[in-house]
Formats: C-alpha cells, structure tokens, sequence
C-alpha cells in the first residue's frame, strides 16, 4: 500500500503499536466480561446452594416446632424460610421489563448473596434469562416456589394453632407430619433438578466465553504478526541496501546510490546519504585548517562578557580576549609583559597561587574566587575557573579558564545574610514574645486545676476570679497585639493594606482609647492629660487611628519613667496635629530614624518587651492618609511625637 510505505517509520510504529494495544484492550474488556460474568454464574450458583438449605432448614425447623411447641423452632423456621423466599422476590423483580434495582437487590440480600456480587448477578440475570439453558433452569426453580408457598401457609397454620393453645390429635399430627416429609422430598427432586440445568447453563456459558476468547485472540495476533512482519521486512531491507552503500563509500566509492521507495524516515535518510555521497565528491579533497577553528575561537572568546584565557601545559599565559585588555586597559600590542598573577589582589595571592599549583599537578579543575585589580586601581571579586584538556595519554596539552565578575553578587549575598540575621533575630524574639503570655496563661490554668483537683473550691473568691480574669485578659490582648503587629506588617509587604475612611470625632476617639487603657496608666502611676477640642471630625480609617494613638501612648508609657504623659490635639492650616509628649529617658540622635524601621527600638531587646514594630506600622498608616510623623527628643527630658494629618 503506497499511503503505508509514505508514512514516517514513527507513525508506522505508532500503528502498529497502537493497533497492539486496541486489540489487546478488547481482549482486556472481553476478559473483564468473562471474569465477572463467571463471577456472577459464581454467586448464582452459591445462592441456589443457599436457596436449597433455607428450604431444608426451614423445613427441619417446622418439624421441631411442630413437635416440641417451642417457640424457638419457628423463630428459625422463619429466618430460614426468608432465603428461599427473597431468592424469589428478587427473581421475579429481574423478569419485569422495568425492573426496580433496589427490590431485586433486598431479595438477593435476603437470599444470602454476597453484597459484591449483587450488581453481576442482577446483570447477568437480566442478560441471559432468556437463554435456552438457563431457561430450563429457571423453569425448574419456579416449581419450588409452589411448594414454598405451601410450606408458608402450613407454618402459619401450625403456629395459629398452638398459639390459640389448641392441640393436634394423633390423626392430625402425622398428618401433617406426612405433609412435612413430602415437601421435603419435593424440594429435593426441584433441588437436583435445578442443580443439573444450571450446571448445564454455567457448562455451555463458559464454552461460548472460552471460545469468543481464544478467537478474539487468534485474531489479533494474526493481525499483529502481519502488520509487524510487513513493517520489518521493509525495515530489513532499507538497512542492508545503508550498510552496502554506506561500505562502498567507505572503500572511496561514490558510484553507488540508496534506492529511495518511500516518503518515510528511511526515505529522508537515503535521500540524505545520496546527498552527502554528492557532497563528498566535492569536498573530499579540501582541508579545514585550524587558523580557522583558532581565529572562531577568539572571536567567540571576544564576544564573551567574562575574562577569556587559555595556558600552556605549564601555566604560561598564551591568550587573553577582549574583555581581559579592556579591564586592565591595555592592548595585545602593548609591549610590556602582562601577567594575570600581577592584577591579583595581595592578600588574595598566596592562596590562590598555592591552589593552582595543586590544580596543575593533578591535573584536575581549578576553580577560587579572588580580587582582580583593574585599569583605575579599584579591586573587583572575581570567580574564575579553569579546566584541562587532556590528550588521549591523559596528560595536559592546554588550560582554559574564565573569570567572572561576581562583585556586585557577592555585595548581595552579604546583604542577603545581613537580611536573613535580623529575620532570625526576630524569630526569636517574636517566638519568646508570644511564648511569654502563654507560659502565663498556662502557669494560672496549671494553678487553677490543682486547686479545683483537691476540691480547694473556697479559694475562688469573686475578688480572687475578678483578678485571674484581669490578668487573663491582659496577657490574652498582648498576645492579640503581637499577632496584629505581625499582620499588619504582612500586609504592607504584599500590597494589601487598605483604609476604610468614615466621619468621626477624633477628640471622642481619643478619650475612648484613654479610658481602656485607665488600667494600664494606673498600674505605671502616670498621669495622661488630654488638651483637645470637644469635637474635631473628620474623614479618617477610625480603626487605623485608633492603632496610632494605642502605638504612641503604650511607648510613652513603656519609656516615660512614670511620669506624666501629655497628649494635644489641634487643628491649624486645615490639618490635624496629634501629640503625644512624655518625660522619659529620650532617644539619640542616632536612633531617631531607625526607630520606624521594621524591628528596630532605641533600647535593646530584653529591656521592654515588643517585636518592634510598632512605630513601623503607625508611620505606615500615616503615610497612608497622606500624612507625616515626626519626633523630637532629648536624652534624660523626654520624647514627642508629632503626627500631623490632612483634613478630609
């Protein structure tokens, strides 16, 4: 077939492979089938075994019943009796031209089938009820149902008369006995009638299965053994007629040609051999001389942004490109001797001339950053590298090395690390800020349960819980704090911090904050004066304000000595100046800009607690409304912050 011969050896495999896995995908299904479908002759065949002892067992408990009275006997009587009796409901659900899913699986539930195997069976039922075998098994099942219905109605008659306490004469008795005795051996001639038609059924299911497979399968591999045959005989014969030609030309013979047949890969390839047997008869003869694999790898070299170099076996310097000149500011025709050792900063020497002798000795890559002096004197970092190339008896012929400018880089990474420290040292005083209120918190639930475990209720007075809950509640806000702070920070970083403006009084604002924290000032012994107009309002993000005046005030608190603390508010030139002034030990000069960077405070870390972060935020939300803050401070007399705001 011309369309298969112009296919890509590629889409040829594909095919074929592909028709590999469809046809062993239909052998996989047909397997599938088979398998649950035997499955399901499985179960059916396991449920009839179930349906035959719940009649007999049913049938033996009666009798008992019938004999002893006891009550037990009919309990038994009437769980075995539910096998045969779902087997029936069931099966007579899966007959219906629309049956209900639900019935037919509750009565193969009752008659013992295993929940797994429900859905195969119902299925298989459904496919081959029809069919001639089972037909005729089915037949002989429905005999047994008259005899259930008749072993039904002689157990309700039984347990009518004994439950209105009446009693059987001799008469009776055996008769009945006798009517037990014949549905027994009723069911059993249904039993091996049903027995040898299923078998019959299950024997003939499982031949036409076998022989649906094993065609199937002589199919397929009949058809996979002609597509692969066809395949490869092309395939074979491509490759000998290469090796031919492909021998002649290597014996300096160029009269033979590859026959090309196909469009595929093979014909791309012989189309390609002729084109190099026709190309070498013009170029067997040329010579590609190394001047100019030289000169190309100069001009590489000197396009290259990196130091450029290549030694001798011994080390000596035979060339440098562009980028090497340019540094030092000079040229290859520059009569004086340049060595690279020379331009090596002299701290850095010593080392780096030791680790290239040890390079050069053993042969292996040298690799070292160091400092290069250039043409005005300045020292950059340099990491350079340098490489052998070896010849076939491994010794060094030559050594080629680059050096690149890693300065800027290297900066970073130390600012890198710069970073990376603080991030540590807040880590850890982040991670014992919030550990502290919570080895608070857990001390007092420690002391309380001890307390409640030895019964030593009288202990929690009303004043005695008001004080736990106080403290309770501090540590519960510091920790609130902390988390906030952190947020809050979180959110600038990414961009999503957002002010939500409204009306209000900023005076009312004010004295709110200063009546929460009345505790607070009380515990300290300070005394806050607030100067402000009864009203002054404006559009602001209350809630971010309130942040502002919580920061200022808690440091004025924390660094004011417990001395009184003044906060003013005016409004001037429309615009609304917030201060807030304490008589504390004061801040540098040199800390005064450092305090409203991220983790920074005017004191060490262990004096006041806090991540720092507070003036961070509070400058933040300022910058926010377009505003600005400021601090004068003197050393021993105190500090004042000035927040100053537009009126919106």
């Amino acid at each position: 077939m011309k369309w298969w011969k112009n296919l890509s050896v590629s889409k040829k495999l594909f095919g074929v492979i592909g028709f590999m896995g469809l046809m062993i995908a239909v052998v996989v299904i047909m397997l599938v089938f088979a398998l649950k479908t035997m499955s399901a002759v499985r179960a059916f065949v396991a449920g009839e075994s179930d349906w035959s002892k719940g009649q007999k067992d049913s049938l033996s408990a009666l009798q008992n019943y019938l004999i002893t009275k006891d009550v037990k006997f009919y309990r038994i009587y009437l769980e075995r009796i539910d096998v045969p009796l779902g087997d029936q409901r069931a099966r007579l659900e899966m007959e219906k031209r629309h049956m209900n899913p639900k019935i037919a699986a509750d009565g193969l539930i009752r008659g013992k089938v295993h929940p797994d195997d429900i859905p195969e069976v119902i299925k298989f039922y459904r496919r081959f009820h029809q069919e001639q075998h089972l037909v005729q098994a089915v037949k002989a099942w429905r005999k047994g149902d008259v005899y259930i219905d008749e072993m039904e109605s002689l157990g309700k008659e039984i347990y009518n008369k004994y439950r209105q306490s009446g009693e059987y004469s001799p008469k009776e008795f055996n008769v009945i006995l006798e009517r037990i005795s014949d549905l027994n051996d009723n069911f059993t001639a249904v039993e091996t009638e049903f027995s040898k038609k299923i078998g019959a059924a299950s024997r003939w299911l499982e031949n036409v299965i076998l022989w649906l497979l094993v065609t199937s399968v002589i199919l397929i591999q009949g058809s996979v053994v002609l597509l692969t045959f066809s395949f490869s005989s092309s395939l074979t014969r491509a490759l000998k007629q290469f090796n031919f030609v492909t021998t002649e030309v290597g014996k300096g013979n160029f009269s033979e040609y590859v026959e090309v047949n196909s469009k595929d890969e093979l014909g791309q390839l012989a189309n390609s051999i002729n084109e190099m047997i026709v190309n070498l008869r013009y170029q067997i003869h040329e010579r590609i001389h190394a001047e100019e694999s030289e000169t190309k790898m100069k001009r590489l070299a000197n396009s290259m942004p990196q130091i450029v170099f290549v030694l001798d076996a011994n080390g000596e310097c035979q060339f440098y490109n562009a980028r090497w000149w340019t540094f030092i500011g000079m040229t290859p025709q520059d009569p004086k001797t340049v060595k690279f050792t020379d331009y090596i900063h002299p701290d850095d020497k010593p080392l780096v001339m030791h680790n290239c002798r040890e390079a050069l000795s053993e042969h292996r890559t040298y690799t070292g950053e160091y400092r290069l002096r250039d043409r005005k004197g300045n020292y950059r970092w340099y990491l350079e590298r340098c490489v052998p190339l070896l010849d076939i008896d491994g010794k060094v012929v030559q050594w080629f090395g680059t050096a690149t400018d890693i300065h800027d880089l290297k900066f970073a990474r130390e600012e890198l690390q710069k970073a990376v420290n603080i991030r540590d040292e807040f880590l850890s005083v982040a991670s014992h800020e919030l550990k502290t209120p919570l080895t608070s918190l857990k001390l007092q639930f420690q002391l309380r349960k001890r307390y409640i475990d030895k019964g030593e209720i009288a202990r929690f007075t009303p004043e005695k819980i008001h004080s736990m809950t106080m403290d309770d509640e501090m540590q519960l806000n510091h920790l609130v704090r902390l988390v906030d702070d952190m947020l809050d920070v979180s959110r600038l970083r990414t961009g999503k911090f957002n002010l939500q403006p409204s009306k209000f009084n900023m005076t009312l604002m004010l004295n709110e904050v200063l009546n929460r924290f009345t505790p607070q000032i009380q515990e300290t012994g300070s005394e806050v004066s607030l100067d402000a107009p009864s009203e002054l309002v404006g559009n602001w993000d209350r809630f971010r304000l309130e942040q502002v005046f919580t920061n200022l005030l808690t440091n004025a608190m924390k660094y004011g000595n417990n001395k009184p603390i003044s906060v003013r508010l005016i409004e001037e030139d429309n615009r609304v100046k917030l201060m807030v002034t304490d008589q504390g030990r004061g801040i540098a000069p040199k800390d005064v800009e450092r305090i409203f960077e991220q983790f920074e405070r005017a004191i060490a870390y262990h004096e006041v607690s806090g991540l720092g972060l507070g003036l961070y935020i509070t400058r933040q939300i300022v910058i926010a409304h377009n505003g600005s803050i400021n601090v004068s401070s003197e050393i021993g007399k105190g500090t004042t912050f000035t927040v100053v705001l537009p009126m919106v």
